[in-house]
């Protein structure tokens, strides 16, 4: 079964709650009229890509305790 996601305007009213919904259902959400720069985003990713290309990610490693940090291949599916 295929689930859309809903588009949230981040100038609605009820953006806050449509976006925290949106995650809770999906896992995901798409925004429009976000007051980020398309430059900004692609200048993010580019960073990202950048970071997880070295050994730094490393440094990160997934806290047990927390849940949280970089869940290498040797600890995540790879599917």
């Amino acid at each position: 079964m295929r689930t859309e996601l809903p588009i949230i305007d981040f100038t609605a009213q009820d953006a806050p709650q449509a976006f925290t919904a949106s995650l809770h259902e999906t896992g995901f959400a798409v925004m429009q009229n976000h007051p980020l720069a398309q430059g900004l985003i692609e200048g993010i990713y580019s960073e990202w890509a950048h970071f997880f290309q070295t050994e730094a990610k490393h440094i990160y490693a997934r806290d047990a305790e927390h849940h949280d940090g970089y869940f290498s291949p040797a600890v995540s599916e790879t599917a």
